[in-house]
């Protein structure tokens, strides 16, 4: 059963004669020139060499110039995208009428093809974007990457069709059993079926009597409560949506105590009950947020506890830093400019947080270094099958997480066939969503519920007695009737 269309981006999803790619291919040239200081005689045929051994130029320049991933692709994917192309509406209705969820497999970074698929006007039509980043920076057409692929999808090769302009990024799929596309003109035995333009891909999806969709709904992303905390990873870094005592996703953190999954970085903008909890049932080795308490209910205990006693690290971090940091993400770059923080300690503390100097000016700033969470938690009052959501007007951080989250997942109070006012969050950026009505209790979720201020008491007090792992399995066990 097909599960999977794996699209390649760049020329594939658009025309090459956009120039869009040659104009990378300038940049490419260009930051080989600057960075390392080459001779532009020799770049041509080294960046051909690196492309032919390694998949891209980057992979190339890593392993023999020793480059920082980040600081490239930033670098070259500054490129004003809606010069070279617009919106096409052929292939937004096709895309439409495929149910099979469409994936986005590119060696380029997630941000340029969110760029990209926003300008075609097709970005609500794909469920994942895996990029060279998520793919350890491993490029196709190198076979581990496409394993990877399949790692994250969760999926069998035989359970994938993919679509790619160069014919050498279609043998290993076929490897594996994939469907392979070629969009070209090209005859080869790697393509089981070769289409002039990507639009064409719904003959391809007819001709294999793959379930259609006329009505152009968006793809299915619900999931249990079960499934959605097994996408996070010992390791990971987790960061949690909500604020202070609001709209925290309680009931997913819950699961997840129950799954045990540790080694965590927990990020919050702000930290209270639900990441208190998961401190205190040892999941998170890292804590970074500029606050972490029950705000009039005092401190949080079992943070205060542990992170006096060294069991917990704490990443000494402020609204600008957090802020900074994740802006840094949005914009592909892989650090964010700001003035916080100047003439204070914190550089002491946080070595990886360095000044630079203004190119423009004498100045120096303070530069925030890009924060990309493994995967996003946020509670929604509402939320659609796509994982379209509505947040309520209090923010928080919750939209900048997830869009830099790897993987987002929506807890919501209530799933509804469509949303009746505009989105808070996008479904693009959503990998799952959970139905959990009550999710944030005992915070609040106004104006659906207020703040359990008796329950935030009891749990208080159970730390203060010393009875946090009693009231840590009752919790674990509790459910809405």
């Amino acid at each position: 059963m097909l599960k999977y269309i794996l699209f390649d981006l760049d020329e594939t999803l658009y025309p090459s004669r956009s120039g869009l790619m040659a104009g990378i291919g300038e940049l490419m040239s260009r930051y080989m020139e600057e960075r390392l200081d080459m001779p532009p005689g020799e770049i041509p045929t080294l960046r051909e060499h690196y492309y032919h051994v390694y998949g891209t130029t980057m992979r190339g320049l890593q392993i023999h110039h020793g480059i920082d991933p980040e600081d490239y692709l930033a670098y070259v994917h500054n490129i004003p995208i809606e010069d070279y192309i617009g919106p096409n509406d052929e292939l937004d209705r096709v895309l439409a009428e495929i149910e099979t969820e469409k994936v986005v497999f590119t060696n380029a970074s997630a941000e340029h093809a969110r760029r990209v698929l926003a300008v075609l006007g097709i970005e609500r039509h794909f469920s994942h974007i895996i990029d060279v980043r998520a793919l350890g920076y491993i490029a196709k057409p190198d076979p581990e990457a496409y394993q990877r692929a399949l790692e994250i999808l969760g999926a069998e090769g035989d359970e994938c069709l993919i679509v790619d302009d160069r014919v050498r990024n279609l043998a290993p799929a076929k490897e594996l059993g994939m469907i392979t596309v070629l969009v070209g003109s090209e005859k080869t035995a790697d393509a089981d079926f070769v289409i002039g333009e990507v639009a064409e891909i719904g003959e391809v999806v007819q001709t294999l009597g793959v379930s259609q969709n006329p009505k152009g709904l968006m793809t299915d992303k619900v999931m249990s409560l079960r499934e959605a905390a097994g996408l996070v990873q010992p390791g990971d870094t987790l960061a949690l949506g909500g604020m202070t005592l609001y709209r925290r996703p309680v009931a997913f953190v819950r699961e997840l105590i129950r799954q045990g999954t540790g080694d965590l970085t927990l990020l919050a903008l702000t930290a209270g009950y639900e990441s208190d909890l998961l401190v205190g049932a040892g999941l998170v080795r890292r804590v970074r947020t500029c606050y972490f308490g029950l705000e009039v209910f005092g401190l949080a205990p079992m943070f205060t506890s542990l992170a006096t006693a060294g069991e917990v690290a704490v990443i000494e971090e402020t609204e600008a830093s957090i802020a900074f940091g994740l802006r840094a993400a949005l914009a592909g770059v892989s650090f964010m400019p700001g003035q916080g923080w100047r003439e204070t300690d914190l550089l002491r503390v946080r070595s990886d947080v360095q000044l630079v100097n203004d190119p423009y000016s004498e100045r120096s700033y303070v530069a925030f270094p890009a924060i990309h969470p493994d995967v996003a938690v946020i509670h929604a009052r509402a939320a659609d099958r796509s994982g379209n959501a509505l947040l309520g007007g209090n923010l928080a951080v919750d939209w900048e997480l997830s869009l830099a989250a790897k993987k987002t997942i929506v807890t919501t109070e209530c799933l509804v066939e469509e949303l009746e006012e505009q989105a808070e969050v996008l479904g693009l950026f959503v990998n799952a969503v959970v139905e959990s009505p009550r999710g944030a209790h005992p915070t609040s979720c106004y104006p659906d519920y207020p703040l359990a201020s008796e329950e935030i008491l009891n749990y208080v007090e159970a730390c203060a007695a010393g009875r946090f792992d009693e009231y840590l399995e009752e919790f674990i066990n509790f459910s809405f009737r």
